[in-house]
């Protein structure tokens, strides 16, 4: 009997183990479409063609790195993102929104700021060289001004006036030919013109256009309008505009977006019915398809990723904060290779399921190695694996010395939601609070974050150095006669951001200007 107790369990234990192998298969399957949510709006979203990660801008101006699994802070700008753009080789990143035009190299650069200007729209060239940047000044009921800038590399040329009339219009859309030096601009009140050598010409008016962009070959120009209708222009014909799909008829939508894949072989159509609120994703490859239904989420932004594997939406939840969600394109072939697997599992979980709830044996095994370790202590969570938790602290880490008042205002958290989290941080020893007064301020306990050298105080708030404005003394003391010229090769960023660092350096006393040599002043 007991020769005969040892087999049955070797058996259960085969059965057991083969149930968990199929049980984590059907995890990652999940795990495969899964969303990652933060507890702020993202507004936009832009991957560097070259490297693994994006830019996502989100409310109060916040700037962060996206992987595709977690949020790294960069920084808290004046700026809310409407649209991020890099250029071909990855090296140079535009952020344009409400508040002005930030350039990302590394660490960000202000092109232009002000409360008055709204920029919408954002896109370089196919050689990376320049940028059109659009939107527009001022707002109802006073009325607005359109906007729009051209970037060479180095500053910002206002070129609005070459469009004409620009009373009460904005710059909606802008589209760079990926193939040739020419871009298309879309206003909001229908009309559409061609930029080409310095030149503005007005080419079309179309009414209704959600969205419109280039196919990655350059071949063709595709417009999405209210009605999720898709229409194309082939740039070889003289402009006019051939209908793919026809709308959707009786219902009626008030925004969409459109994103092709970098291979040129589809592209993804998203847009929200008004008749219950909700968007929607679609695939368009020669027939419009539905994907999925992003229930109680807006989106205000997708982009694929460089690989063309899957694309990011990216918005927000109904009053619960932002939403990042992976997009992944059904395989028409995935489904049959899938299937024999579900149901093997499926037959394995019913009779699993029967053996342990029928037999005392599988019962007793059941509660010995599933339930009692249920009951055991549970090895603790990391501190940072909460995305909220993650923010504050990459912005404490960023910011080191803020107050729990400044952290509050910056980030927009309630009173309860920063305390908990704080309290948190503090607990398990990421951070540590100092009282100064009648404030309280948070900094990292990490060594490295605290090198005192890498500390100033600026307005009677400690401040920590960039890695950027590291190397920038770095090279200043190797070489002091340096030119800024010689830092920006150097270190392989533009001369502009090399001379905002310099120039905010010495404001705050960490560098002295001795005539045209710069010095590293003792800070302490």
């Amino acid at each position: 009997m007991k020769y005969r107790y040892k087999n049955t369990c070797k058996l259960q234990a085969l059965l057991l183990l083969i149930f968990m192998v199929f049980a984590v298969f059907l995890g990652s399957q999940e795990a495969a479409s899964s969303e990652d949510t933060h507890e702020w709006t993202v507004n936009t979203i832009g991957w560097n063609p070259n490297d693994n990660y994006g830019l996502i801008g989100g409310t109060n101006g916040l700037i962060a790195r996206y992987d595709g699994e977690s949020v790294e802070l960069v920084s808290i700008v004046p700026v809310k993102a409407k649209q991020i753009s890099w250029n071909r080789n990855g090296s140079s990143a535009i952020i344009a929104g409400y508040g002005g035009v930030y350039l990302y190299e590394d660490s960000l650069f202000p092109l232009k700021l002000g409360s008055n200007f709204n920029f919408r729209c954002v896109d370089w060239d196919p050689t990376g060289r320049y940028a059109l940047i659009g939107g527009h000044t001022g707002s109802l009921p006073k009325g607005f001004t359109a906007l729009l800038l051209f970037y060479d590399g180095t500053e910002l040329v206002d070129i609005t006036h070459l469009i004409g009339d620009t009373s009460n219009i904005s710059i909606a859309h802008i589209a760079w030919n990926p193939r040739e030096e020419f871009a298309l601009i879309y206003t909001d009140c229908g009309k559409l013109y061609e930029f080409r050598d310095s030149e503005i010409i007005f080419t079309k008016k179309i009414e209704d256009i959600f969205d419109m962009a280039w196919k990655p070959d350059g071949s063709e120009l595709l417009f999405l309008f209210d009605d999720l209708s898709l229409a194309s222009w082939d740039r070889c014909r003289p402009f006019a505009l051939d209908v793919l799909t026809k709308g959707q008829g009786r219902l009626s939508w008030r925004s969409g977006i459109l994103s092709w894949k970098p291979d040129s072989s589809l592209v993804l159509v998203a847009g929200c019915d008004t008749a219950d609120n909700q968007w929607k994703v679609y695939k368009y490859d020669g027939g419009l398809e539905f994907i999925e239904k992003l229930a109680e989420r807006q989106i205000n932004d997708i982009a694929w990723h460089p690989s063309g594997k899957y694309a990011f939406a990216v918005g927000s939840y109904s009053g619960s904060g932002g939403m990042l969600q992976k997009i992944i394109v059904p395989d028409e072939n995935s489904h049959s290779d899938l299937t024999p697997s579900l149901l093997a599992v499926s037959i394995i979980a019913v009779t699993m399921i029967v053996y342990f709830g029928l037999t005392e044996t599988g019962r007793y095994i059941c509660m010995e190695f599933i339930f009692l370790p249920l009951f055991t202590k549970i090895k603790k969570k990391h501190p940072l694996e909460n995305k909220m938790r993650e923010l504050i602290y990459e912005y404490i880490k960023l910011y080191p010395g803020q107050n729990y008042t400044t952290i509050k205002k910056t980030l927009g958290l309630a009173n309860g939601t920063l305390v908990y989290h704080l309290k948190i941080l503090k607990k398990e020893d990421p951070i540590k609070a100092v009282s100064e007064g009648r404030h309280k301020r948070f900094y990292p306990l990490e060594p490295d974050e605290l090198d005192k050298s890498k500390l100033y105080e600026y307005e009677g708030e400690p401040q920590m150095l960039t890695e950027l404005q590291i190397k920038i003394i770095n090279k200043i003391e190797e070489k002091p006669d340096i030119s800024q010229v010689e830092v920006a090769r150097s270190l392989g960023v533009s001369r502009q951001l090399v001379n905002y660092h310099i120039t905010k350096l010495v404001k705050v006393g960490v560098l002295k200007l001795k005539g045209k040599t710069k010095s590293k002043s003792c800070t302490g």
